[in-house]
C-alpha cells in the first residue's frame, strides 16, 4: 500500500530501524515516498526491514551501526550523503 508522498524527495536516517518503532518508522517513511538510511546494531533485523521496505518499492540502504560509537554515526551521515547527495539548505 502506498502513501500519498507526502515524504517525496526526502531523506531520513532512522535508527533502532531493525525492530519495533524504528522498523514501522522505515515502512511508514517508505510508503510516503522518502529515502531511507537504515541503521541498527542487529544486522538481520535490519537486513528484514530493508526487504520489508523493497517489498513497497521503497529506496533504502542500511549500514550496521552502534550510536554510542561518534565515528560510526558519522560514517553513517557520510554514507546518506554519498548516496543521495547534499541537502539543498
Amino acid at each position: 500500500m502506498k502513501g500519498n508522498g507526502r515524504l517525496q524527495n526526502k531523506i531520513a536516517v532512522i535508527t533502532g530501524a531493525a525492530s519495533g518503532i524504528g522498523r514501522a518508522t522505515a515502512i511508514l517513511f517508505a510508503r510516503e515516498g522518502a529515502g531511507l538510511v537504515l541503521a541498527d546494531v542487529q544486522e538481520q533485523g535490519l537486513q528484514e526491514t530493508l526487504t520489508a521496505v523493497r517489498e513497497l518499492g521503497g529506496e533504502a540502504v542500511v549500514k550496521p551501526v552502534n550510536v554510542a560509537v561518534e565515528q560510526e554515526v558519522k560514517d553513517l551521515i557520510d554514507l546518506g550523503l554519498a548516496i543521495y547527495g547534499h541537502p539543498p539548505w
